[in-house]
């Protein structure tokens, strides 16, 4: 899970804090009924499927199947699931960002994040190579 952000120091830390947290209640509010999934969603997912040249028919019409048939409560799980199988994190920050203020935001996000993941496996100076995408 790799998110990015932009913006000036004033109001970035907030709007990453605020992010992470709705994060992770959406899929606490799938699971209880208070969040319902937009048809909308359903009829992306299976538009994206049928445009794709990269998948076989076969796999097309698997994806068409599970999102005529998935309920929220299965996107809930399957969205918590996910979110417990991350191992931490790493906060990169430049620009007008101070380092007391990204140590400050780092702190936060373990905090946030604490329940689904290994806060441990946050990093302050994260090595360039487990980060780079490949």
């Amino acid at each position: 899970l790799r998110l990015s952000f932009r913006g000036v120091s004033q109001t970035l830390p907030s709007y990453v804090r605020r992010f992470c947290r709705r994060l992770l209640q959406h899929h606490v509010k799938l699971l209880d009924g208070s969040t319902k999934i937009s048809d909308s969603v359903y009829q992306r997912a299976i538009s994206d499927a049928n445009r794709s040249p990269k998948i076989s028919r076969l796999q097309k019409q698997q994806v068409i199947d599970t999102a005529s048939e998935v309920s929220e409560k299965d996107v809930g799980k399957q969205g918590l699931f996910f979110l417990r199988c991350v191992n931490g994190g790493y906060l990169i920050s430049q620009g007008d960002v101070l380092p007391n203020e990204s140590l400050k935001l780092l702190g936060d996000c373990e905090e946030i994040f604490r329940d689904f993941s290994s806060a441990d496996g946050f990093a302050v100076e994260p090595d360039l190579r487990s980060i780079l995408y490949r």
